[in-house]
């Protein structure tokens, strides 16, 4: 499968998202909807996800490669500057458990676990953990037909998410957060798309409601995650599939930039942003300049990032050692 524009924009922008709700969390700012940006995530991740292991002849060991350079080497990079950082400065990262069990148990991805939720060293890599899960699950039922591959991984998910708000699970049962069923949308989706063309009338119905719903999250504030804002990020990924002709025609660089450079971005994003904390208290900016400064620095800092790090880092994974080029 060829990078699709719109779902790469989509990356870019669930990344941002997420930096921008930090920024706002750290000064007060209100801006929960960036939180949101995790869903969409989840969402293209069961879109991709299926879209590029349906119709492949990937084995099971190098699907699993692929997954592993992916997410860990970077990861664990991030992860291993955060836990010396907060160490060196435990002030500048007081909300981190930067414990040694605890940076242990992050390396696997199974960290600390507090209220049901993941708390990891890096504390937005928890999504990381779900992500995993979900490879995993897709990885092992790739042993079946296509078909049984699809109705078990959704069927799966829903199963496991029923009863982990029935019975208690204890440390598993945090993987059955309603959450990971924004995998599952992401597989029907791209399941979807690839036997129909999403009509135009069902694109703007579709981003016309994801907009609403997104506009209008705060009247939503009981309702799980998974409705309030998975739902929204299901119906921006088919406006974004049905688009893609349009996307195509006019690409916009940057906007695929930002895409290819999510994963620093959101990785990243945190650690340079206590960085840059400290660097904008002994400049002469106005207070009130912080927050867009602070933020404009983070996102060219965590491309840059990506340029220096994650790329390299793929280039040398790209490959199960051992292995010879042809």
């Amino acid at each position: 499968m060829g990078k699709l524009v719109g779902i790469q924009y989509l990356r870019g922008f669930a990344a941002i998202a997420v930096l921008l709700y930090h920024v706002g969390d750290q000064h007060k700012i209100p801006f929960e909807i960036g939180a949101a940006g995790v869903d969409v995530f989840f969402v293209i991740s069961g879109f991709i996800m299926w879209s590029t292991t349906a119709h492949s002849d990937v084995s099971m060991p190098d699907y699993f490669w692929k997954r592993f350079a992916r997410v860990f080497p970077l990861y664990w990079v991030v992860l291993g500057v955060t836990f010396v950082s907060a160490h060196a400065r435990p002030a500048f990262f007081y909300n981190h458990d930067a414990s040694i069990e605890n940076f242990l148990r992050s390396l696997v991805l199974l960290p600390r676990l507090k209220d049901g939720a993941f708390h990891p060293t890096v504390v937005q890599g928890w999504t990381l953990s779900y992500e995993v899960f979900f490879y995993c699950l897709l990885g092992v039922l790739m042993a079946v037909g296509l078909r049984l591959r699809l109705i078990g991984t959704c069927a799966t998910l829903l199963v496991f998410v029923a009863i982990g708000q029935i019975v208690d699970l204890g440390y598993i049962g945090a993987f059955a957060a309603p959450i990971v069923l924004e995998f599952a949308a992401g597989v029907l989706i791209a399941y979807a798309a690839s036997r129909l063309k999403f009509s135009r009338s069902v694109t703007v119905v579709a981003l016309s409601l994801a907009m609403i719903g997104f506009a209008f999250e705060t009247l939503m504030v009981d309702w799980p995650r998974v409705l309030k804002w998975g739902v929204p990020a299901a119906l921006l990924v088919i406006a974004a599939v049905g688009l893609e002709p349009w996307f195509r025609k006019h690409p916009v660089r940057m906007l695929v930039y930002f895409g290819d450079a999510s994963y620093s971005i959101y990785l990243w994003h945190v650690w340079v942003g206590i960085m840059m904390t400290g660097v904008l208290l002994r400049l002469p900016i106005p207070t009130l300049l912080h927050p867009p400064v602070q933020a404009v620095m983070m996102l060219l800092a965590s491309c840059l990032l990506y340029r220096v790090i994650e790329k390299p880092l793929l280039a040398l994974f790209r490959r199960p050692p051992g292995t010879v080029r042809a």
